[in-house]
């Protein structure tokens, strides 16, 4: 009898790494009862590493409008619009180049610019889609980059007359909300200057933020849309000239800087198999453990929350949910104890769904989300086994 234990315990001692389904069988009724063995085996489970990318592309933002820099996450909107006069100079003058001072006699004798297209918007949908998969994003510093190119020789003023966003508050009703440039005033002048000569333009580039236009109030609710208006106001002078198809382009960026900012919700689902099903020792258990090892590289700390589910993906019901916190920017471990009522009940699952979750409270301090950012999880399943019963 006692080389038949000492031959058990051999096999406890040498055993290789086991997967989640042991599937192997041992016969336990030749071990003599009065030793009081009660072996532990280790099963590793998976391990796996969500990067803050899973996070924000889980949370509905596609992964074309991200934009990746050495220490920040951006959602970029990109646009352009080229305006044009809307009488036809060219009618007149069958020639590339018109000078002003050399107008033919049936010309007008006042020339009247007008421009079209200066008024247009910017489709904002990633916040809809926030929105619909539970999770919130409030931007505390967008921004627009405006850059306008003057191929005219004619010094032109910009005169923007209002940004504005269009969405859904926080109540249901739909909403417009107005940039603010200073003193309540809602309107903007740039002036760009005039093309030292045909063939080559005066630039100006402009940024609107929440210290110029108040950008981050568009942003107070989920815009659907940044709309905008303006008109190009021209001072002609004699010597003034306008190229054929070179008239005034405008380029914008509506860059959003992703931050841990007040109210931010995101969350990240990741799915490990873990089938206990068909393992007689579960009925011998003294103890059942999830060891799970976390490294934590965000700046603000992550809950975890560990669901168990069936094979129709389905929750087992009789397992508590089990949530702890990993801080911020730290690794370590955590065990999660099952009850001795939960022991049956593991059988069933065949599935642990790690859910991570960030969300800040009214206090945060906003911390912008770096690209490299990630939680490395490592699980294994820990159990005690009582072979006398």
């Amino acid at each position: 009898m006692r080389k038949v234990l000492d031959k058990f315990l051999l096999i406890f001692l040498v055993m290789p790494v086991l997967y989640s389904c042991i599937n192997n069988n041992y016969d336990l009724d030749d071990i003599d009862d009065s030793v009081g063995l009660s072996p532990a085996i280790t099963l590793p489970i998976g391990t796996i590493r969500t990067g803050i990318i899973d996070f924000i592309e889980g949370a509905g933002i596609s992964g074309d409008i991200l934009v990746k820099t050495t220490d920040t996450l951006y959602i970029v909107y990109n646009g352009s619009m080229s305006l044009s006069p809307s009488i036809p100079l060219f009618d007149y003058v069958p020639s590339d180049i018109i000078y002003f001072n050399n107008l033919p006699p049936e010309m007008p004798p006042s020339i009247q610019f007008g421009f079209g297209e200066g008024a247009g918007s910017v489709d904002i949908d990633v916040f809809k889609d926030l929105e619909a998969n539970g999770n919130v994003l409030r931007p505390s510093d967008p921004r627009i980059y405006c850059t306008i190119r003057n191929y005219l020789g004619v010094d032109i003023g910009v005169d923007i007359n209002g940004i504005s966003s269009y969405g859904v508050s926080s109540y249901g009703n739909d909403t417009l909300i107005n940039a603010v440039f200073g003193n309540g005033v809602t309107s903007h002048s740039i002036d760009v200057g005039t093309a030292p000569e045909p063939g080559k333009y005066a630039e100006r580039k402009e940024v609107f933020n929440k210290k110029n236009g108040g950008m981050n109030r568009l942003f107070l609710i989920s815009p659907e849309h940044l709309s905008f208006d303006f008109r190009v106001d021209l001072d002609i002078p004699d010597d003034g000239f306008i190229v054929k198809d070179q008239y005034i382009d405008v380029d914008y960026k509506v860059e959003i800087p992703m931050t841990f900012a007040k109210g931010t919700q995101l969350s990240y689902a990741d799915t490990l198999d873990f089938d206990l099903s068909g393992e007689d020792f579960i009925s011998n258990l003294d103890e059942l453990r999830l060891w799970i090892g976390y490294e934590n590289s965000l700046r603000m700390s992550v809950s975890l929350e560990v669901l168990f589910l069936d094979n129709y993906k389905k929750v087992v019901s009789n397992i508590e949910k089990k949530e702890f916190k990993m801080e911020a920017a730290k690794k370590g471990t955590h065990t999660l104890s099952f009850k001795q009522s939960e022991f049956e009940d593991a059988k069933k699952a065949s599935y642990i769904v790690l859910k991570s979750a960030i969300k800040t409270d009214d206090n945060s301090v906003e911390v912008n989300i770096h690209p490299l950012d990630s939680i490395s999880l490592k699980l294994s399943a820990y159990a005690k086994i009582n072979i006398l019963n």
